[in-house]
């Protein structure tokens, strides 16, 4: 931006609208020739290390531990969703438990194992 050209012309210039042209003058004259950080700040987290731990050592204790046992077990100072964000940062992974039959190999019929080979015909 040339000296004394005004916000209009340079605002064309540079394909920006005259507001930007006004922004960018005064954060020139307040010394600030950085460009500003774009996007949120990083909102710090509740659990601390203690608290990590804790839920560790009572996962691995108790597979079956559930989210709320570990929300009460931090104080309740968090939410559940926070709890399992926190389990899956420590590398543990949610799996429902589904029922399978006894025999989740294959199918059996007629008593016949299932590695067993079947019968032509």
């Amino acid at each position: 931006m040339a000296a004394g050209e005004s916000a209009d012309a340079a605002a064309e210039r540079f394909a920006v609208h005259p507001t930007t042209v006004r922004a960018w003058r005064r954060q020139a004259a307040a010394g600030q020739t950085e460009p500003r950080k774009v996007g949120a700040k990083p909102i710090p987290t509740k659990l601390t290390a203690e608290d990590l731990e804790r839920m560790r050592q009572a996962v691995q204790q108790r597979p079956g531990t559930t989210l709320r046992e570990l929300v009460e077990l931090v104080g309740g100072k968090v939410v559940q969703s926070t709890i399992c964000r926190a389990l899956m940062k420590l590398g543990y992974r949610y799996k429902k438990s589904r029922w399978r039959p006894e025999n989740a190999i294959g199918p059996t019929c007629c008593g016949a194992e299932p590695t067993s080979v079947w019968p032509a015909g």
